[in-house]
């Protein structure tokens, strides 16, 4: 009998890419930041980094819904390890960001403000790195846990065991 959160982990994997990914791609095309008073919009797309982010964004959202589809462990794994690159990359652009920031508020003539977004795409990559990290952690219970929860623990028969057909303890 399979546990509730071995069902959901997936689902809950997947949704995460997929919303993640597409909150990293709109931050990408959002402003970061505006000029005179917010009469200069400047989005991260019109730079190397913020293209960098939204192809990220766009790649989370696609292995997401291929996650969706076809749930597999190895995808899960790599798909919170590329959240997790991502979610550094952004802020380390954030960071970026404010150093620039700070240094452009001190004249008065351009007027400066921090545009919303690549606050939304360190949003998106945190959520996405988050929630596909936290449904790996989701294991099934095994050992003690398992009996205590009334299901019984897997194992995986060894190849010498004399149940198994020849051909199988041969591969």
């Amino acid at each position: 009998m399979a546990g509730p959160t071995s069902s959901a982990s997936p689902a809950v994997a997947s949704s995460a890419a997929i919303i993640g990914g597409a909150l990293v791609g709109l931050g990408a095309f959002l402003p970061w930041v505006t000029f005179y008073a917010g009469l200069v919009p400047m989005s991260g797309v019109i730079g190397l980094y913020g293209r960098l982010l939204a192809a990220g964004g766009g790649v989370c959202l696609l292995a997401g819904a291929w996650l969706w589809l076809r749930p597999t462990r190895w995808l899960r794994r790599a798909l919170a390890l590329f959240g997790i690159g991502i979610a550094a990359f952004a802020i380390w652009l954030t960071v970026q960001l404010c150093s620039t920031y700070y240094g452009l508020k001190s004249n008065q003539m351009i007027v400066p403000q921090l545009g919303p977004g690549l606050f939304v795409a360190l949003g998106g990559a945190l959520l996405a790195s988050g929630g596909t990290a936290l449904s790996c952690l989701r294991a099934r219970p095994r050992g003690e846990e398992a009996e205590r929860l009334g299901e019984a623990p897997q194992h995986e028969p060894s190849r010498t065991d004399p149940g198994r057909p020849l051909q199988a303890r041969l591969r």
